[in-house]
């Protein structure tokens, strides 16, 4: 999913220094953009008009010049949006080491019950079938998390 052109900007704001931003006014002859993002001059002016209209960020100085910062708000909310993508990014880190470890499982399983002969095979091959369908079962449920 996409983020809005608003976080973006929010996001690039509050990993620039101090979470300032040098910004032209109107009047400027300068375009001057975002680095880390790879948005248009216009989309940028339209996030950063949003993002002062709802309050999380303000002019860095009296005289409403260049200089714009997160305010409390705006950060708070920043912050927040960090540490949810780098719980989501350790989430997918995890069920893939999972769906590796299950893998392994059954694979292991498979090398067990072919080594057996008569009724232990039939009582193993039961219970790795049972353990792969249970397997899939729940990596069924799970699978948003790698197509995020």
């Amino acid at each position: 999913m996409e983020e809005p052109d608003w976080a973006t900007v929010l996001q690039a704001i509050y990993r620039s220094d101090n979470g300032a931003i040098f910004w032209p006014r109107e009047d400027d002859t300068i375009d001057s953009t975002i680095e880390e993002t790879d948005l248009s001059q216009e989309e940028e002016d339209d996030a950063i008009s949003y993002l002062h209209n709802i309050g999380l960020i303000e002019h860095a100085d009296r005289d409403r010049g260049r200089p714009r910062r997160l305010t409390q708000k705006g950060f708070d909310i920043a912050h927040e949006r960090e540490l949810r993508n780098q719980q989501e990014t350790h989430n997918r880190i995890l069920s893939a080491f999972t769906v590796l470890v299950g893998i392994s499982a059954l694979v292991q399983a498979v090398s067990v019950v072919s080594t057996e002969s008569g009724p232990m095979q039939w009582i193993l091959g039961f219970i790795s079938v049972t353990g792969a369908l249970a397997f899939v079962y729940v990596l069924k449920g799970k699978a948003e998390i790698f197509t995020e």
